[in-house]
């Protein structure tokens, strides 16, 4: 039978758990053509399960969601971490 697709390219998706602290980090990465395509990370608290909040990272780009209530400083560091983990196994 003749092939009518020619493939261009693959996606892999990764979901991954990261616990630190008291909050549970559920991110979700796409490799494309072995490099990061994108990283993006909800934030839930251990003890009640509830949201605290939202990262991603796209072409380079971060955006970052949280409450004003929310330890924003230690998410994004947890999240560059996480990022840079991704990355190096990559390398």
């Amino acid at each position: 039978m003749t092939k009518l697709l020619e493939e261009k390219s693959r996606v892999i998706s990764v979901k991954a758990e990261s616990i630190q602290g008291d909050y549970r980090y559920d991110v979700n990465y796409e490799l494309a053509d072995k490099k990061l395509g994108r990283i993006s990370c909800n934030i839930y608290s251990n003890e009640s399960n509830e949201y605290t909040g939202y990262m991603n990272l796209e072409n380079e780009n971060s955006n970052f969601n949280f409450p004003e209530s929310a330890d924003a400083i230690t998410h994004i560091g947890v999240f560059q971490k996480i990022t840079a983990e991704v990355k190096a196994a990559l390398a």
